[in-house]
């Protein structure tokens, strides 16, 4: 619904909540069926979470949380009526009904927010019952099987146009030398609930979805109105200047598909091309789960680094760190600053190096490698990226 019209994994698909039984021809929807819809996509999303919760294998199963920025993924929600056209024909007919019907049923938490677990969109919609009658009649498998395919398509479709009235939609991908997870966590709040992961990752980069809700779309007859008005844009006009800061945005219709488009600006890795070089400049090291910053290392987050036993190293070498962790690479560090000192330890005088480190440089994904890092060790910048890209573990020659 949200990603790209590409089938490349399983988030080409998503649940379809339908409901027909009470809504006969002209017959109007009343408020207790509007809010059963509510509770029924509320299940839905809560008996999904539950397939990943209780630690089964279910990476085959749709999947509508999005666990890293805590978003949830669109629920296409509709009521079908049985509808008479005046010709009473057998014409295979969508339609939205008239204009004094209400079609398009909200709810929610939070202004602004599609992505949130708690936004939920109800849509109404006719359907021509004569032919409906009639294709069963024939008892036409494939008949049957091809008008299933054309509703689906023809839902997705309307459901589109319903999202792109109320919401204008961007694809976006984050800007040279940024960790997105990092810069996207230290925002959080103010993001949360505006955007989504439906693409998949290409070349190691992540492209997310950023919605942004249209105050106009509130209806006319909306509670507070002019006061709802003015907090989507101010939280609309917040979240796209921090946004912006650190990625690319460009608007992105539903369905279609930038990321190759905004690929060639963005380079094949996070890491500034410029910076790849043959100079011994990167120390490379162990981060052991034990360590007490460990997730920070994992997050592309930390601030500082105490290393030992580093007195065959140049000072002035050290330009870059990169953490290796359970025989895992993702990228590397800058080191803004390097202070000596001298520790005691069992007996013995041991110099330290306090890394202090600046910003985090991403290959992309954590990724594996054929064997561990057993000793630190100094590399090139082009060395570390061919470890990381072949996932061969290999230690530099002697310098000289």
């Amino acid at each position: 619904l949200i990603h790209t019209d590409r089938q490349e994994d399983n988030r080409d698909e998503i649940y379809y909540i339908g409901d027909s039984k009470y809504y006969k021809i002209n017959n109007p929807i009343g408020r207790t069926s509007v809010a059963k819809q509510f509770t029924y996509a509320r299940n839905v999303i809560q008996w999904n979470m539950r397939l990943f919760l209780d630690g089964k294998d279910s990476k085959d199963e749709i999947k509508l949380r999005d666990d890293d920025l805590e978003s949830y993924n669109v629920i296409p929600n509709f009521f079908i009526s049985g509808s008479l056209n005046k010709d009473l024909d057998y014409n295979d007919d969508l339609s939205i009904p008239g204009k004094k019907a209400h079609t398009i049923f909200t709810d929610g938490q939070f202004l602004g927010r599609l992505f949130d677990r708690d936004t939920l969109l109800i849509s109404h919609y006719d359907v021509n019952f004569l032919y409906v009658v009639s294709l069963y009649a024939r008892n036409n498998e494939l008949a049957i099987q091809d008008w299933k395919e054309q509703v689906h398509k023809k839902f997705r479709d309307q459901i589109r146009i319903v999202l792109e009235e109320r919401y204008k939609f961007n694809c976006m991908v984050a800007k040279q030398g940024i960790n997105p997870d990092v810069f996207l966590k230290e925002h959080f709040k103010d993001v949360i609930g505006r955007i989504f992961t439906p693409y998949p990752d290409l070349e190691g980069h992540h492209f997310y979805s950023f919605a942004i809700q249209k105050p106009e779309s509130l209806p006319a007859d909306e509670d507070n109105r002019t006061e709802k008005i003015r907090q989507i844009r101010e939280g609309n006009e917040k979240a796209e200047k921090i946004l912006r800061e650190g990625f690319e945005i460009k608007p992105c219709r539903l369905g279609q598909d930038l990321r190759e488009e905004m690929l060639p600006a963005y380079g094949p890795c996070t890491a500034a091309a410029g910076e790849i070089s043959n100079d011994r400049c990167v120390l490379a090291c162990n981060v052991a789960k034990e360590y007490e910053h460990y997730q920070e290392v994992i997050k592309g987050s930390l601030r500082e680094f105490v290393f030992s036993g580093t007195h065959s190293y140049g000072l002035s070498d050290l330009k870059f760190f990169a953490p290796f962790t359970a025989n895992r690479l993702q990228g590397y560090y800058v080191i803004d600053d390097v202070i000596p000192s001298v520790s005691k330890k069992n007996g013995l005088h041991e110099l330290q190096l306090r890394l202090k480190l600046g910003e985090y440089k991403s290959f992309g994904e954590w990724k594996k490698t054929d064997s561990g890092l057993r000793h630190p060790d100094i590399y090139s910048l082009n060395e570390i990226k061919e470890i990381y890209d072949t996932g061969i573990m290999y230690y530099p020659k002697p310098h000289g």
